[in-house]
């Protein structure tokens, strides 16, 4: 399923999703709402270890907070994760 999005300058790009992003068992439709209300994405700069990543947070069609994170390659953006924030805040909380 590859749907498109606006993202920086106005372009448009088609959106796919990794095998790794649906590891959660979140569907792309609630993903792309999230991305979509959630407006500009965050960006967090490369390191050594990971690519340039793209953030987004925002709540999908269901109410439910979505952390996204995309890397903007030429002829897509490509999701990698999508998970409920609610689980960030579990694992941080269980160190």
């Amino acid at each position: 399923m590859t749907r498109s999005i606006f993202v920086a300058h106005n372009r448009k790009k088609p959106v796919k999703f990794s095998r790794s992003a649906r590891r959660h068992k979140i569907g792309k439709a609630h993903a792309l709402a999230a991305m979509n209300h959630a407006g500009d994405p965050t960006l967090v700069p490369a390191t050594e270890k990971y690519d340039e990543q793209w953030v987004w947070i925002g709540r999908d069609d269901r109410n439910i907070e979505l952390r996204i994170i995309g890397l903007d390659r030429s002829d897509c953006i490509l999701v990698i994760h999508v998970q409920p924030t609610t689980y960030v805040h579990q694992e941080s909380n269980d160190d």
